[in-house]
This record gives structure tokens, sequence and C-alpha cells, in this order.
């Protein structure tokens, strides 16, 4: 998905808004090595919109509407970004926040994690929007001057997953389904074809965790491309 600019203020904040729609198909797991070309990122004024990839990204997750025994899957996927990455992610615990548009300012830590609900019902989320769409993930990326330019960052990045569709979820999907959102939450956006984790469709046949061209983006998003 592209980059929507929906407030510009003093320090001229974006957000990126990014889902996904998964289709569960019924073949068994695959293993696929990927396009190193297919990838897409963010940019700014010709800059990437990134996470300072030498600070540490604190985390918190909302596991009140998720299975039980969810936090572990969570905690894996974020280590796998972080060793794809080089960023150094820190759990800080348990939240209560479910991501709302417009909502980055009582966001309780940099990255959140969390389980809602389509609109009109039980602890809803408005970035979902029930049917086929079992998650979203997104940032919040501000701009300050260093060194007598702007230069942009992301300060906040969200995952939120749909709690009534996730427990339907095999293991292998769960897991491909949080990689690609927090995918997203440092910067990716879709990539164009289905042999990559970031392809906007997730299913049992998906890439079981980042592939070749989700990992070239990684490594440009990440602490291979330099400290902002």
């Amino acid at each position: 998905m592209t980059l929507r600019s929906l407030s510009r203020r003093a320090r001229l904040v974006l957000v990126a808004l990014l889902g996904v729609l998964p289709v569960l198909a019924a073949c068994g797991p695959s293993v696929v090595a990927g396009n190193p070309t297919d990838y897409s990122l963010n940019t700014h004024e010709a800059q990437r919109l990134r996470w300072n990839p030498c600070t540490t990204v604190h985390w918190r997750a909302d596991l009140r509407n998720a299975p039980a025994n969810t936090l572990p899957l969570v905690q894996g996927a974020v280590a796998t970004l972080s060793a794809k990455t080089g960023i150094r992610f820190v759990y800080d615990g348990p939240a209560s926040y479910i991501p709302q548009r417009g909502g980055f300012a009582q966001q309780p830590s940099s990255l959140i994690v969390s389980f809602g609900r389509a609109p009109g019902r039980p602890s809803a989320s408005n970035y979902l929007s029930g049917g086929t769409m079992v998650g979203y993930g997104g940032y919040l990326a501000t701009g300050a001057y260093k060194g007598g330019r702007v230069v942009y960052s992301i300060t906040k990045g969200f995952v939120v997953i749909d709690a009534n569709r996730f427990p339907g979820l095999s293991t292998r999907t769960r897991n491909a389904l949080l990689q690609h959102e927090l995918g997203h939450a440092v910067g990716l956006n879709h990539a164009k074809y289905s042999s990559e984790l970031m392809y906007p469709v997730v299913g049992n046949a998906s890439p079981s965790s980042y592939a070749a061209g989700d990992l070239t983006g990684l490594r440009l998003l990440g602490r291979p491309a330099g400290c902002l």
C-alpha cells in the first residue's frame, strides 16, 4: 500500500497504514526462495521511512483477546524481525490498548501488538473491517532537524490482529501473519508476488518466514543501512 499523509504539523507527521487480506489455502507448507528484487519501501523527500536502527525499540502486547499461549508466538515473530533487521526490540510486558486511527498519542509503547475486532464488536479497532481481513500494520514517522536538514524516522509502530479470525488459523499461518504485519510496522510495503511473505494475501501456501525480497527490504530498513 502507499504512504498516506494524514497530518502535517510542525514536525511533519506522516502515517503509513498497511493491511493484509488472507486467503486460507488448503495446500500444505511450501518453501519458496523468493526474488531479492521483489520488495517495496515507503520514502519521503528521497528518504526511506524507517526506525533508527541504532536505538532500542520498546514494545508491548495486548493479548486479552488472543488465544492462550500466544505470547511466545508473538515474541518469536519479533525476534525474527530483530534478527533480520539488526534492530534491538525489548519487550516491556502486557498492555491494555487496541490501536485506533488517530490514536498514536495514546499508544503505551513505541511498538504495540494487539488483538481486536471489527467495529460494532467488543474490543473494536477501526483499522479492522472484518470479512477476510485478519490483520493490519502500520507506523507513525516524524521529521526532525539534524545537521541542518529534516531527517525522517519511524517513532511508533503497531500491529492489530482480528481476534475472531486468528484462532482459526494454523500455527504456521499465525506466524506468517504476525511477521507480515510486523514487516509493515518497520516500513515494508506489499510485495508483488506470492513468493514473498509481504505479498498481500497470507495463507498456508505462503512462505513460513521472510523470503528473499522481504529480506532485501529489511536490510535496507535495518542496521545494515546505518544509523539515523
